[in-house]
C-alpha cells in the first residue's frame, strides 16, 4: 500500500495524532487546535503564537495539507513533531526559534526533522 495515501484529512483525527505524540513525548495534552491549512504552500506546518509585551499565548498549529499530499507518513508525522517541539518549548519559556541548539536537541529527542531537510 501506498504510505502516501495513509494521511488521512479528517481534522479530528489530525487532533488526536498530535494528543497521542504530545502525551507521548511531553507527558500532557496541547490544549490548542492542530489543524488543515490548505493555503500552507512554502512550509509544512507551523506553530502559530502571540507576544503581547509580556504575554505570550500558543495559539494554535497549523499543518499544509498540500505538504502532506506529497510526504510519506512517517515524514508527516516528524514534521508535526518538529512543531509540537516548537509549542512545548515555547510553553515551557525555553528556546523555541529553528537552529537554537535547545531546539535541535529537543528535536533530536523526539525524533523529528529539522528545518529544511526535506
Amino acid at each position: 500500500m501506498d504510505q502516501k495515501r495513509e494521511i488521512d484529512f479528517n481534522p479530528q483525527k489530525l487532533q488526536a495524532i498530535a494528543e497521542k505524540l504530545s502525551q507521548h513525548f511531553w507527558g500532557q495534552p496541547i490544549g490548542i487546535p492542530v489543524e488543515w491549512n490548505g493555503r500552507l504552500t512554502r512550509s509544512m506546518g507551523r506553530f502559530v503564537y502571540r507576544v503581547k509585551g509580556k504575554q505570550r499565548e500558543p495559539l494554535k498549529i497549523e499543518m499544509s495539507k498540500h505538504a502532506a499530499q506529497f510526504i510519506d507518513r512517517e515524514i508527516f508525522i516528524a514534521v508535526l513533531l518538529h512543531e509540537l517541539c516548537h509549542f512545548h518549548l515555547f510553553c515551557k519559556g525555553q528556546p523555541y526559534h529553528d537552529h537554537h541548539p535547545h531546539f535541535e536537541r529537543e528535536l533530536l529527542r523526539v525524533g523529528a526533522i529539522s528545518t529544511n531537510t526535506v
